[in-house]
């Protein structure tokens, strides 16, 4: 496994020097962001990884697993895959998903038990922990427009490639499209060693995470897996997928509010809809 130091520092560089004429522009806003972001992503990084790597001492077995029969479910954006994805997710017998909090905060086996030994002594003291993170949760993460996110629902694990900075998502805080590689294009024009890369750190993520659920079959969402297809097939042989379709007349617009009101989340754009004819080239690509 293998962290693309090359373009996280090279988005750092165009964050803070050459943001001119760019949707990133350095504004007020945007600087506040960078600087929490940087605060907090670091650490958490460096964190992470080192659990990866205790997780190699304490737990090689979950290299083992097998990731029998996952189901991807991809389409484009604003298809109705998150509805599915969360609906298959309740049928706890048979299928397993990442939530939200297990994408970021535990993606190692090794977080994973630190975490259940501080629930059991959160739970000594009445849960206090538990508590106020119920509550940053309901206050802040599902009043989010548009699509509400939870620590503790299911969500794309995309997002876990941010671990290994090698994500399209990386576009929602950095939208400097013309800096990430083709993700969003990701069987035809990534080269086969950084598609095998990414795709084998993308599994032992989903091996860690049947290791240490137990659980058997895995969902996943995610609209950029739609782009994976041929490399989803290569890693995972007996891989059930099922593709959503919607009006592409319904389709589109919400793609572009969507991806355009989370760029003004992080970002302060000059436009108010940012690279229109690049989100029609993916959408028809996918």
């Amino acid at each position: 496994m293998t962290y693309n130091f090359r373009l996280f520092w090279r988005m750092a560089y165009r964050s803070f020097f050459k943001t001119a004429n760019t949707p990133g522009r350095l504004t007020k806003k945007r600087l506040i962001f960078l600087i929490l972001f940087y605060i907090v992503w670091i650490p958490v990084t460096i964190f992470t990884w080192i659990c990866f790597g205790l997780d190699e001492i304490f737990f090689p077995a979950y290299k083992n697993h097998l990731v029998e029969k996952p189901l991807f479910i991809i389409s484009n954006y604003r298809s109705g895959s998150t509805f599915l994805h969360r609906l298959l997710s309740q049928d706890q017998k048979n299928f397993t998903s990442m939530r939200t909090w297990d994408i970021y905060l535990t993606p190692s086996v090794t977080q994973r038990k630190l975490v259940d030994l501080l629930k059991k002594l959160d739970s000594l003291f009445g849960s206090p922990i538990y508590t106020l993170i119920k509550k940053i949760d309901q206050m802040g993460l599902q009043k989010v427009a548009i699509h509400p996110i939870s620590f503790f629902e299911p969500e794309e694990d995309e997002n876990i490639l941010l671990h290994n900075w090698a994500s399209f998502l990386i576009i929602y805080l950095f939208p400097f499209l013309d800096e990430i590689p083709p993700y969003h294009f990701f069987d035809r024009d990534l080269p086969a060693a950084e598609k095998h890369r990414i795709m084998g750190f993308y599994k032992s993520m989903l091996q860690r995470h049947l290791y240490a659920t137990g659980a058997s079959h895995f969902v996943s969402k995610n609209p950029s897996f739609s782009a994976k297809i041929s490399t989803l097939k290569e890693f995972f042989p007996d891989a059930r997928i099922i593709y959503l379709v919607r009006n592409p007349l319904d389709m589109l617009p919400s793609t572009v509010s969507w991806l355009n009101y989370a760029w003004n989340v992080f970002s302060e754009p000059a436009e108010k809809y940012i690279y229109r004819d690049e989100i029609c080239e993916f959408t028809q690509h996918w």
